[in-house]
């Protein structure tokens, strides 16, 4: 048991080291991972939809709507539908003059 704990630490400071040490190196890691998973997910969904358009469409819409129903609730309050009907009116309205004769 201790030599796993060893040997996954030894494999999280390598991927330290050679991943996210710098920070060029780690943008083009990130870079590179988000386009190879566009990549594989458009390949996916094309080799889906020629076997089964029904059933990938599917699994697409829900995939999709898990990922927004996900971010909508982490950062719940922080959108700006969420805040749409309250922007205009916490801060006093919208900064402008309402009327008063404040240059006299």
């Amino acid at each position: 048991m201790a030599q796993k704990a060893v040997n996954s630490d030894k494999m999280l400071n390598l991927g330290y080291r050679v991943l996210m040490k710098r920070n060029s190196t780690y943008i083009a890691f990130v870079l590179a991972g988000a386009l190879l998973g566009e990549r594989v997910s458009y390949v996916v969904s094309c080799g889906l939809q020629q076997h089964h358009s029904l059933n990938a469409s599917i699994w697409l819409q829900v995939v999709n709507y898990g990922f927004d129903k996900a971010w909508e609730q982490n950062n719940q309050g922080k959108l700006f539908k969420h805040m749409e009907g309250k922007l205009g009116q916490e801060g006093g309205g919208d900064g402008g003059d309402e009327g008063g004769d404040d240059d006299e």
